[in-house]
């Protein structure tokens, strides 16, 4: 009969990395929600290969403490919740503390940062979670994120990575979410040395959608307002004509969207069928369009209210 026994924490974490990190584009999902949740008003990600080879993502976030660096790369251990009753108040997009631990297990990582109110940053580096002492270094306020290798010591992992070319739309994509969501941030991205996109702090989310993909799609966005005032948080949703959604980026980015708690209401880019109608514009008056808008604002409000969650 086959023994029980307690697996260690390092084969734990490669358990939950598989679980938390499936591609590169992951790690820069994890690390972008991180440097948000830090308040950060400006990042830059630089990825090489795809994100297979290295990806650094920087930002002028609060930062963390030289003492605290051991515990940002430490499983469940978090800034963002203290205990159970936090979990009903959640105002930041990660809260378990287990993306920096999952990622250090299954690369090569260097971790800088600095408060404001610091005078010196502090520099830790983990390979294959095997952290080094935590030494002094000079550099800007905020945080720097460096992963190399990824997959290094996992190779089956390693073998299911797509083609340098995949793996790079799905790291704009993940970019992209998140700048959709949060257009009063400053976003740059590059690959290989070649800016990728730079997207400078807006005040309306269809400049922002306009950068990325064109003035005649952000021209025909509609916008939908919750009109419950009980919601707690107002629901703001952007429709766009399916006929823009069928290609690339925007395609996967209108499946789901991006709403950043706590913030200001956020757009959501969001498809739907156009009514049967004598014309789809954008800006048809008809009945028909009116009646379905009125029906997915009816749904937004019965989705936001405390029965429909």
């Amino acid at each position: 009969m086959p023994n029980i026994c307690q697996l260690s924490t390092s084969v734990i974490n490669k358990i939950a990395a598989g679980e938390v990190i499936e591609r590169p584009a992951s790690v820069v999902k994890e690390l972008l929600e991180n440097s948000l949740d830090a308040g950060a008003t400006r990042i830059e990600v630089a990825v090489e290969k795809g994100g297979a080879e290295s990806i650094r993502i920087t930002d002028n976030g609060c930062g963390i403490a030289a003492d605290q660096l051991s515990l940002a790369v430490a499983s469940h251990a978090t800034s963002k919740i203290v205990d159970a009753d936090d979990l009903f108040r959640v105002e930041t997009l990660g809260f378990r503390g287990e993306a920096l631990a999952s990622i250090v297990e299954v690369s090569r990582l260097v971790l800088r940062s600095r408060p404001a109110d610091c005078e010196s940053g502090a520099e830790l580096e983990v390979v294959g979670g095997r952290a080094e002492p935590i030494r002094p270094v000079g550099c800007p306020p905020g945080t720097s994120v460096e992963v190399r290798q990824l997959f290094f010591n996992t190779p089956v992992r390693q073998k299911f990575l797509r083609t340098t070319q995949t793996e790079m739309g799905h790291v704009t994509e993940a970019v992209t979410r998140l700048a959709l969501g949060c257009p009063g941030v400053h976003f740059s991205l590059s690959h290989g040395g070649r800016l990728v996109h730079d997207l400078p702090p807006v005040d309306d989310l269809r400049q922002r959608v306009a950068i990325l993909f064109g003035e005649p799609l952000a021209e025909s966005l509609i916008q939908i307002d919750s009109l419950t005032a009980s919601v707690t948080c107002p629901i703001s949703v952007w429709v766009v004509r399916k006929n823009f959604c069928r290609t690339g980026v925007l395609k996967n980015s209108c499946r789901t969207s991006t709403d950043v708690p706590g913030g200001q209401p956020t757009g959501r880019i969001g498809s739907a069928r156009p009514p049967t109608t004598s014309s789809s514009a954008p800006d048809s008056q008809s009945a028909g369009r009116l009646l379905s808008t009125r029906r997915l604002t009816s749904a937004i409000d019965a989705s936001a209210s405390p029965r429909g969650r």
